[in-house]
């Protein structure tokens, strides 16, 4: 947990408590974030772009791996029927080639985590800006975040609003033209 979310809700719960007594009527809400973010149509649609987008670079540098490697091992294995000159010219051919996959490898996972952070940083904003609307339509005083974001360790399920968020960010998502829409969660299967 981040030491301002925590000095926030520290913050937030002791202005709480310092409230005037006749303004007993504070209302108070949590929002688990991590839910949000891993049940929302934005979220799921944001990580099935960044998966359409570079899941096909990512299968292609894995066969180039794949081949490599394999070269490496014939290599290897048809290297006692060489002359030096051969095998050096394999050799060589073969670190040049590990070189430019290894550039390649590298240069695909900073454009994907660049990618990834944008999305991220989007998705963010919205859910946010979700909590702040439904806390202002509502009338809520206090909305502390929970789950993989926040600082509220433990509270009653009552003051838990992420169903409402999670059904209002599912009510405004609009798929983009040819993305395919974010599957819904299943429920748990009940057990007896």
């Amino acid at each position: 947990m981040s030491r301002t979310v925590f000095w926030a809700s520290v913050i937030g719960l002791v202005s709480a408590l310092a409230v005037p007594a006749g303004a007993t009527d504070l209302k108070i809400g949590v929002v688990d974030i991590g839910r949000l973010l891993a049940d929302s149509p934005q979220a799921k649609a944001a990580q099935i772009a960044i998966e359409s987008e570079f899941g096909p670079q990512q299968r292609e540098l894995e066969n180039r791996e794949n081949e490599l490697k394999a070269r490496g091992e014939k290599a290897q294995r048809d290297s006692v029927a060489m002359s030096d000159a051969e095998r050096e010219k394999l050799e060589k051919e073969l670190r040049d080639a590990r070189r430019e996959l290894d550039r390649r490898e590298q240069e695909f996972r900073d454009d994907a985590q660049t990618k990834s952070r944008t999305e991220t940083q989007r998705v963010n904003k919205i859910i946010f800006d979700e909590i702040k609307t439904y806390s202002k339509a509502n009338g809520f005083d206090l909305v502390l975040t929970g789950g993989l974001q926040g600082g509220v360790l433990d509270y009653r399920e009552s003051l838990d609003v992420t169903t409402a968020v999670l059904a209002q960010l599912q009510a405004k998502y609009k798929p983009v033209a040819g993305q395919p829409l974010p599957q819904q969660p299943k429920p748990p299967a009940k057990t007896n």
